[in-house]
């Protein structure tokens, strides 16, 4: 018996395995082939003397680990460097950093670019939750990324920060900068369990 529960049990982790490797889109506001307005939006930028984030809320349809972002940014001529955050609600501005990262060479170069992000491995997000996803440019100074709001009427919470965070800018009820977000779901432990009673009747019956 315990030979029996011992396979059942790799059989149910070999299946949610499985079943988690692909992503689950749990956020999307851009448009009909990766589309977005053609002239709202806002820019991360450093220069001598301060320096600009770009911000945005999303509220997931789903809870998984977050593993895939697209967002309607490009860059003009120059360092091809973007840092992407992603944090905690804060209420009216961003919370503490759940994730971070820095890109070198993703950001297109013309209008109508999509960057795509894949292998993420970043935290896991909730259901329900309101996040923060920040765009920061290079240090260096000139550095200019472009991030276009969505054409699908999607409004929230969005906007700027300047100096390192130290202040920002949150405008309520606009349109929110084109973003989609994918996860890697997280079986459910209810699922699990179905999975295992289901195998393990199935290797009862044909041993009986």
């Amino acid at each position: 018996m315990v030979k029996l529960l011992s396979a059942v049990a790799a059989l149910v982790l070999v299946l949610t395995a499985g079943a988690a490797t692909a992503s689950t889109i749990v956020f999307d506001n851009l448009g009909p082939d990766d589309t977005y307005d053609n002239v709202g939006g806002w820019f991360a930028t450093t220069s001598s003397s301060f320096n600009q984030s770009a911000v945005t809320t999303f509220t997931p349809t789903g809870t998984g680990e977050l593993d895939e972002l697209w967002a309607a940014m490009w860059r003009d001529p120059g360092p091809n460097e973007l840092t992407l955050s992603l944090c905690s609600d804060g209420g009216s501005e961003p919370g503490g950093i759940l994730w971070q990262e820095t890109f070198m060479g993703v950001l297109g170069s013309s209008f109508g670019d999509v960057l795509h992000l894949s292998g993420l491995g970043g935290p896991t997000i909730t259901a329900g939750v309101q996040y923060w996803l920040i765009a920061d440019g290079p240090d260096e100074v000139g550095g200019l990324g472009y991030w276009y709001v969505n054409n699908k009427g999607d409004l929230g919470l969005d906007g700027i920060g300047v100096n390192d965070w130290s202040a920002w800018t949150i405008f309520d009820d606009v349109a929110r900068k084109g973003l989609r977000v994918g996860v890697t779901p997280i079986p459910e432990p209810a699922t699990m369990l179905l999975a295992a009673a289901g195998l393990l009747g199935l290797v009862l019956r044909r041993r009986s």
